[in-house]
């Protein structure tokens, strides 16, 4: 019997730890679809999900707030990837930290 399990692609990855994140620091089921109208509602601007943008942390990487039952959750969505990369703490509804 073999316990070889394929290696996880990036955007696998990057799912998980945002699920886990999501449950962990604000008690949200991220379920697959979830995630995936999160991450449309990003790359759409979409009406019927709130989303602002709260600013770039590098090239590829922005901070966003998603509205979710009534909150902003603090993202970072993966523009390479077209991923959410985690959720963020409540911290995270001010913004990328500058350098400096």
């Amino acid at each position: 019997m073999s316990f070889y399990r394929p290696r996880m692609d990036r955007e696998e990855s990057q799912y998980r730890h945002a699920r886990r994140n999501a449950r962990g620091r604000w008690g949200i089921d991220l379920t697959r679809e979830l995630y995936d109208a999160w991450v449309a509602a990003i790359q759409n601007r979409n009406k019927g999900v709130g989303v602002r943008s709260l600013g770039r942390e590098t090239r590829t990487r922005t901070h966003f707030a998603v509205e979710h039952d009534g909150r902003e959750i603090p993202v970072v969505y993966d523009r390479e990837r077209g991923t959410i990369a985690t959720v963020l703490p409540e911290s995270g509804l001010l913004g990328p930290k500058e350098e400096g």
